[in-house]
């Protein structure tokens, strides 16, 4: 029987994602899956039946699931318009970590109660985590050596969402790919704060933020 079972693991260390169609679910309807990996599943749109550990849930929009290696799980009835995002730990990652010990008194409660409704306030708080990682952090530095440098950290870690970029802040803001495109963007303290505004509002999309580090004479500056 052991065979017929599909183990679901990651093949890097940390995974966000979205699922947009049933057929990829689908692949797996009324499969045997063995999750390795520690999963993350918020449901955002449609439905579909799923059986954790042998209990039976029907999973909707505004629930969130909470997988812990070792758990099992069949999915049925898989609606056309399901759209879940996703946030995993591959299991050899986690084996690094003393999960054991850090989620003990939690394990009995994520056992029995793998799935959360969650009320529209605790959805928009996650949408909005999942959002955050699944997007891209350019960093800029006029610096070539440094920016070779964080190439060299970013391959070493595999952090595939990162990309370090060289060139003059006022100069890449110029460029229709980038100008007006992040909903975030920080600075280092390297110059006043009338300069760095220069260098980054350009950058900044509408509703977008702004944030200087700055040292306890950062209020001078916004006082001149």
């Amino acid at each position: 029987m052991n065979k017929d079972i599909v183990t679901l693991d990651l093949t890097k260390d940390c995974c966000v994602g979205e699922i947009r169609t049933a057929e990829q679910l689908k692949a797996y309807s009324n499969t045997p899956i063995r999750v390795a990996a520690g999963l993350f599943v918020l449901c955002t749109k449609g439905s579909l039946n799923v059986s954790i550990n042998t209990s039976q849930y029907r999973l909707h929009a505004q629930d969130l699931v909470m997988l812990i290696p070792g758990s099992y799980l069949k999915l049925s009835e898989i609606s056309e318009d399901i759209t879940i995002s996703y946030v995993g730990f591959s299991s050899e990652y986690l084996s690094h970590l003393d999960l054991v010990k850090d989620t003990a008194p939690f394990l009995p409660y994520l056992l029995e109660h793998p799935l959360h409704a969650l009320n529209d306030e605790q959805m928009n708080l996650c949408q909005s985590i999942y959002d955050l990682l699944n997007q891209s952090f350019p960093l800029l530095d006029s610096l070539n050596k440094r920016v070779l440098f964080l190439n060299e950290v970013i391959e070493a870690l595999s952090l595939e969402k990162i990309e370090a970029i060289h060139g003059r802040a006022e100069e890449i803001a110029r460029k229709k790919e980038y100008r007006e495109q992040y909903d975030l963007v920080c600075s280092r303290a390297v110059a006043n704060l009338s300069t760095l505004s220069e260098y980054c509002l350009p950058f900044v999309a509408m509703n977008g933020y702004f944030i200087s580090y700055k040292s306890e004479k950062g209020n001078e500056e916004l006082l001149a």
